[in-house]
């Protein structure tokens, strides 16, 4: 409950990085803050059952959920529970173990994009036009 969750709003677009926050950082993160609001999020504790909580996920309201797990991890995250809290919220569940996660914003709206991409400058630049 104690790493490094990061907000970054760019226009009118916004990403939250929940670190590996519980759900007793969660609640002490929705007391300080003010809005909570985002297009992506990267679910807390590699949607671990002890994170997620149904207040963060209201308070959040994503179009995406980004879970960073590994392959066949020996923890079985992401709990089917958390992910199906996401889905149930009208997220679009993304996981890590499934491929590269990319997305782009121009400050007014953001787009999943192919990974494959970021390593073509010129690619890049034709999707934010």
């Amino acid at each position: 409950d104690a790493s490094l969750v990061l907000r970054v709003r760019y226009g009118d677009t916004c990403f939250l990085f929940a670190g590996d926050l519980e759900i007793e950082g969660e609640l002490g993160a929705l007391q300080q803050a003010g809005e909570l609001r985002c297009d992506v999020v990267k679910v807390a504790h590699h949607g671990s059952k002890t994170s997620s909580s149904a207040e963060l996920i209201a308070a959040t309201s994503p179009r995406w959920a980004i879970m960073s797990v590994g392959h066949r991890n020996r923890f079985n995250f992401p709990n089917p529970e958390v992910v199906d809290r996401w889905r149930e919220a009208g997220a679009r569940v993304l996981r890590t173990d499934e491929g590269a996660i990319r997305f782009l914003s121009d400050g007014q709206t953001v787009i999943q994009t192919p990974a494959t991409n970021a390593v073509d400058l010129f690619a890049t630049l034709r999707e934010i036009r």
